[in-house]
């Protein structure tokens, strides 16, 4: 089965069917999971391991395949989702946008080129590993010219009220792609207010094996090999939230996932924002 991430309700309804409990049940478990992880050094870690226990006593199936979420603004609904890469070498409308303010990129020995009015962008113009007056070392770092590449397809656990996340990505988007904000600052123009204006602020839904799941920045989570309890425990993070919500205003857990740097993924559909 595959754990529904759309409202809370569905995503207690096919935990509950999966573990075979009752939601009050489930409710009860969670918070009394976070009450013992209170007492232990580190909360966070606690907290996953227990619940990892708690779900591992409870079932012995395995869960293949669950829904990944990635936020994007977007002028059309593309089928396809593309690593960061591949997305501004191939002919689709960001590239043909970008092309409107004379922005191009090419591959040249497997690495991003920029181009602008059709004349390679020199690299130590955007960033300088000699001064320390570099403004904008994460678009270096984003077309991968730092030595790490970072082209992946990046998404989160649920869509639930993204506006009260504890990850601020929601709002930032806003006002843009991210990598849109940064060549308008390099640039000095306007493109995100004319790319604002012309697109749709979605989450971007796929379905995918649960192997191909990248924890973002949870190396410790991502080397081991249940990850039905990990991904079932994050579940739970984001629950005890939503049950601590009730009862006063509390900022939604959504963990970060991603892709590997070269993944391209089917859409199953689209939310709008």
């Amino acid at each position: 089965m595959v754990i529904g991430v759309e409202s809370v309700e569905k995503m207690i309804d096919d935990i509950c069917d999966f573990l075979d409990i009752v939601p009050e049940y489930l409710e009860e478990q969670i918070v009394g999971i976070a009450d013992k992880a209170a007492s232990e050094e580190d909360y966070s870690q606690a907290f996953l391991r227990l619940s990892e226990e708690f779900i591992s006593e409870n079932t012995g199936e395995s869960i293949s395949e669950v829904y990944f979420c990635h936020l994007t603004r977007s002028i059309d609904k593309p089928s396809v989702l593309l690593p960061l890469k591949t997305l501004l070498t191939t002919n689709n409308s960001f590239t043909h946008f970008l092309r409107e303010y004379s922005v191009e990129f090419e591959i040249e020995k497997n690495e991003l080129v920029m181009k602008y009015n059709g004349n390679p962008v020199p690299r130590n113009r955007v960033y300088d590993p000699t001064s320390w007056d570099n403004d904008h070392v994460r678009l270096a770092g984003r077309l991968g010219w730092l030595g790490t590449k970072d082209f992946c397809i990046n998404g989160f656990l649920h869509t639930v009220e993204p506006e009260r996340s504890t990850d601020d990505y929601y709002r930032y988007l806003m006002n843009g792609p991210e990598l849109l904000q940064d060549l308008d600052a390099f640039f000095h123009s306007r493109m995100c207010d004319e790319y604002c204006k012309r697109s749709k602020y979605f989450y971007a839904i796929v379905k995918i094996p649960l192997k191909n799941i990248i924890f973002d920045e949870r190396n410790d989570l991502n080397i081991d090999e249940d990850r039905t309890s990990i991904y079932l425990s994050l579940c739970f993070e984001f629950l005890l939230s939503w049950y601590e919500g009730t009862r006063y205003y509390s900022r939604l857990h959504n963990e970060v996932l991603r892709l590997d740097d070269y993944a391209e993924v089917s859409v199953d559909h689209y939310i709008e924002l």
